[in-house]
């Protein structure tokens, strides 16, 4: 650099500031797979992504509400997915708000705050998601789901319990 030169401070500050926000969107790109979801869309592909589907099926929009079946050791887990890991050798899973049931006879055990499950990835353990309710809405729109189901559970004890009484108000013509 010359003596009569300046350092550009400025346009180096405005280049750091373009970096950072283009940094950004391809982290956003990279993560959600939009390259992917874009082609499937143009019917390009059927290709997930680079992921495996097991990473895939759990960070789908439809995914909150799931039954995990482990015939190995003839339990049923039910209950909402909190957190989900793969790596070469084992899957985890960590559930919220659990019911435990025996595989076999569907037999309730229990009932947990939380659950967490580490299998190897040669252990069979099934995953299902349930049918949503009749009108089409699960709990996952409801951003407290804690909150959501024991409500759902006072209301239909409300309910069933209301229906042994009888109006017994009179009303004047």
């Amino acid at each position: 650099m010359q003596d009569n030169q300046s350092v550009p401070y400025f346009e180096i500050f405005q280049a750091c500031m373009v970096s950072i926000f283009a940094t950004g969107v391809v982290v956003a790109i990279v993560n959600k797979q939009l390259v992917n979801k874009v082609a499937n869309w143009l019917r390009i592909t059927t290709k997930y992504g680079e992921y495996n589907l097991f990473y895939t099926f759990l960070s789908s929009n439809d995914v909150s509400e799931v039954h995990v079946k482990d015939p190995e050791n003839n339990l049923i887990y039910t209950g909402y997915v909190r957190y989900y890991s793969e790596d070469d050798d084992v899957r985890e899973i960590v559930l919220e708000d659990v019911d435990l049931f025996e595989y076999d006879t569907a037999v309730h055990m229990n009932s947990l705050s939380y659950v967490y499950l580490n299998r190897a990835k040669s252990d069979i353990l099934i995953i299902e998601i349930p049918k949503k309710n009749n009108n089409g809405k699960t709990e996952k729109n409801n951003p407290d789901t804690q909150e959501s189901r024991q409500k759902q559970k006072r209301d239909k004890h409300q309910t069933s319990s209301s229906k042994g009484t009888k109006d017994t108000a009179k009303t004047e013509p």
